[in-house]
């Protein structure tokens, strides 16, 4: 492939990424934004429609968590980790798995339905797989 053309593949990549992003924020009110980062922290796409956010620190502290979650589920016998959901005082966030080398990170409001904020995220998380395959 060309340099030209592994540019413009990589650009609208990005923009597909972004556009599935928004798509999960947009699902509902609950969600604050979304971050999609690769295991090594490193911010892929992010979408925060109500806030500013540090999207290097969101992806920093969400891999860490998926990390020593994952060490916890193989230490159990629990098989490969595939959701990490937090809950707290002033909000939520839920980390998914979204291909074997990126996660999808999404935070929430505190009073978030977080069945129907997990079945999203699980969702795009899917497609997002899909596009970085």
């Amino acid at each position: 492939m060309s340099t030209l053309r592994s540019f413009r593949h990589r650009q609208g990549r990005a923009g597909a990424l972004t556009k599935l992003l928004e798509e999960l924020v947009e699902a509902s009110s609950d969600f604050e934004g979304a971050v999609l980062v690769s295991d090594e922290g490193l911010v892929v796409a992010a979408v925060w429609p109500v806030r500013d956010q540090d999207d290097s620190d969101v992806g920093a502290v969400a891999t860490r968590a998926f990390e020593l979650s994952g060490r916890a589920t193989e230490s159990l016998d629990r098989g490969d980790l595939r959701r990490l959901i937090l809950v707290g005082s002033k909000g939520n966030m839920i980390i998914t798995r979204a291909g074997p080398s990126a996660l999808c990170v999404a935070l929430l409001k505190p009073v978030a339905k977080i069945g129907i904020a997990s079945f999203e995220a699980d969702r795009i998380s899917a497609r997002i797989a899909e596009v970085l395959d």
